[in-house]
């Protein structure tokens, strides 16, 4: 399985019509269907956290526009997580999504369908500089690509 090493960078623009869980709404007095999310989403590259944007409060459809970046060796895959951040107890799982960094590189711009319950806009580079150079946002050659996920 070929592995990814170089410049990963992920700007999280937004989600379209989250679905709160059944479990999220195990507390919810009235109707579901006007219950509202105070989601964020977790990163993690090959099991390992690279960050967490920002919680958006009272919405299902967040607007994030944050950006992660990292310097990957050998790495595999890119898993994304939607949570509702919960007052109290746990917070509750909304959808995750793994992409395969392989994936990426072989195909190009690409549309994935493997959302649960979920729909995301990404916008993800990488390149070949460290990232210290692309974060400063100095010249450098990448591969962009912007992929939108959806149920």
């Amino acid at each position: 399985m070929p592995v990814f090493s170089g410049l990963l960078k992920v700007r999280v623009c937004e989600a379209v019509d989250l679905k709160p869980t059944p479990w999220a709404l195990r507390h919810a007095v009235g109707k579901s269907g006007s219950f509202l999310l105070d989601p964020y989403l977790a990163l993690n590259l090959d099991q390992t956290r690279l960050g967490q944007t920002a919680t958006r409060t009272k919405t299902n459809s967040p607007v994030w526009h944050q950006e992660f970046c990292t310097e990957v060796r050998e790495g595999r895959s890119l898993e994304l997580s939607v949570f509702h951040d919960a007052p109290i107890g746990y917070d509750d799982f909304v959808a995750n999504c793994t992409i395969q960094l392989e994936d990426l590189l072989q195909n190009g711009t690409r549309h994935y369908e493997d959302w649960e319950l979920f729909g995301l806009a990404l916008h993800l580079v990488w390149a070949s500089q460290r990232c210290t150079q692309l974060c400063r946002g100095e010249n450098y050659t990448t591969v962009s690509h912007h992929l939108t996920l959806r149920l």
